[in-house]
């Protein structure tokens, strides 16, 4: 029985990953798009890989916070501009979607419990700055997959800090709303599980099945310590706000769906975890 989160989300993206990959290759996409998602789930993999047999100590939750939302306000004013809407850095060719890039690492480093005051009054700045960016971008899915980090985090934690984050982000989310996006979806990026519905009777449950699997690591926390478990629980809160946000309106589809912002910021997410036991890998080594 694999007992890790993190081997459990190593499996999960591959699953998801793969899935996309073969959707993508059945349904005729541009053969660009299946070949960057199965060069960015290579590297992430890799990643989680790595960080499954070495078991690091993640960086500092407040750095990270901070360095987010400073990434998601230069986004918001400063990014790639499309009919008023910045939420990319063009590299390239490569467009790159900040906040499905940073959003997991930055919901693991806001649950993971802050060493001090002075801390954890700094990474409730850089929360509700992460906020007020995706508002300004307007970014309304990534609005959502935040406000149910703040939502889950408040209702766990019960610390006043964390009810201030939860009131700003679903401000920032109202306001989001308030605001047309008239942004058009792109096929095999945006709306990839109802296409999947309608494609064909067996596509749609295996899309909707590789996109559950992004959620594996839920299923081992009766067998986390207390501290770790808010941690699973908010990363699963980020990448399902991401998902649900992607069947209700015109978002990427995380990891299934075509772009590498998604992926790489999955395994992101997954190298912020806290230090957890063995992680029954192949090969992998006990901390």
């Amino acid at each position: 029985m694999i007992r890790s989160p993190i081997a459990l989300a190593f499996w999960g993206l591959g699953i998801a990953g793969g899935t996309g990959i073969a959707y993508m290759l059945g349904a005729g996409a541009p053969t660009h798009l299946p070949a960057i998602n199965a060069g960015a789930i290579v590297v992430a993999m890799a990643l989680v890989w790595v960080r499954a047999r070495r078991q690091p100590t993640p960086p500092a939750g407040m750095t990270i916070a901070i360095g987010v939302s400073v990434a998601l306000l230069a986004t918001a004013l400063f990014g790639h501009e499309v009919e008023g809407i910045r939420r990319w850095w063009s590299i390239g060719p490569v467009s790159v979607n900040v906040a499905l890039l940073a959003l997991p690492a930055l919901a693991v480093a806001y649950a993971r419990r802050p060493a001090s005051a002075g801390d954890r009054i700094a990474t409730t700045a850089a929360m509700a700055l992460a906020a007020l960016a995706l508002a300004l971008q307007p970014d309304r899915g990534s609005a959502f997959a935040l406000l149910l980090v703040t939502l889950v985090v408040g209702l766990w934690r019960r610390h006043a800090s964390d009810w201030i984050v939860l009131v700003i982000a679903a401000t920032a989310f109202a306001a989001t709303v308030s605001r047309a996006d008239p942004l058009d979806g792109v096929r095999f990026v945006e709306g990839v599980l109802a296409e999947g519905w309608r494609a064909s009777p067996g596509w749609g449950p295996a899309l909707a099945a590789a996109s559950a699997a992004l959620l594996l690591p839920l299923t081992a926390l009766p067998r986390l310590p207390a501290d770790a478990r808010l941690a699973i629980v908010a990363f699963s809160a980020a990448i399902g706000g991401l998902v649900a946000a992607s069947i209700i309106g015109q978002y990427p589809t995380p990891v299934v769906g075509a772009g590498l912002s998604a992926i790489v910021g999955y395994a992101l997410g997954v190298l912020m975890f806290p230090r957890l036991g063995p992680s029954a890998m192949p090969g992998a080594d006990a901390p």
